[in-house]
């Protein structure tokens, strides 16, 4: 969508988060040297949302439920032409075992809490617990879209950043929709439940109760009136 809509204008990027500090000064010091971009896509540009003089930056963040993301991200793995943990261990198990093998993960990981874990780092660790740092960041961020409820997201979206692109479009791209119908969040966890089997999927659904919360926090609020 972002491609779509500012073309030679839009980038793609990613950086390393082993250190979110350095992370912070990476993502900075791109968008500095790239001042003809107004839009840069990034699975890896960490928060908080740079704060620079010459220019306001605007966070865009999706949410999704987490059993459906790692089965979207497990189906990811399997296709993509990557030489990394992820990419290799997909390639060699099945999808059973790609969570078992990521759950031997003690902090938030693709398997614990991974979308709790990125958006606690809006505010700092001093500042208290993960889950209501990540909480926090949820209401302060000025967009935070839901995967399931796309449509309605991305016309959010629009509204938002109509003084300032008049011309943005929302576009309807489902291309990491993979799997079944968005919508049907239930429908996919019964079918997720049955590939995992009931032991394996309770585990996972009590390692990712913190992801789980917020997921249903931010789909209430798309269930309001616009």
């Amino acid at each position: 969508m972002l491609k779509a809509n500012f073309g030679d204008r839009w980038a793609t990027q990613e950086f390393e988060t082993n250190d979110p500090s350095r992370n912070k000064m990476l993502v900075e010091q791109f968008l500095r040297d790239h001042p003809e971009i107004s839009a840069l896509s990034s699975h890896t540009a960490l928060l908080p949302a740079p704060q620079l003089a010459e220019r306001a930056v605007f966070p865009i963040i999706f949410v999704r439920h987490p059993l459906l993301r790692l089965a979207s991200a497990y189906r990811f793995e399997v296709k993509q032409d990557a030489d990394t943990f992820g990419a290799r261990l997909a390639k060699r198990t099945d999808f059973p075992g790609y969570v078992e093998e990521l759950l031997l993960q003690n902090e938030p990981g693709q398997a614990r809490n991974f979308q709790a874990g990125r958006l606690a780092m809006n505010f700092p660790d001093s500042e208290g617990a993960r889950f209501n740092r990540a909480l926090r960041a949820v209401d302060a961020l000025p967009f935070v879209g839901l995967v399931e409820a796309y449509d309605r997201s991305v016309d959010r979206l629009a509204r938002m950043l109509e003084p300032h692109f008049p011309d943005f479009e929302p576009l309807i791209v489902q291309e990491n929709v993979s799997g079944g119908a968005a919508h049907d969040v239930e429908g996919r966890l019964a079918e997720i439940r049955q590939q995992l089997g009931n032991d394996l999927f309770l585990r996972l659904s009590d390692a990712n109760r913190e992801d789980t919360a917020i997921f249903e926090s931010v789909r209430e609020r798309y269930r309001q009136p616009a």
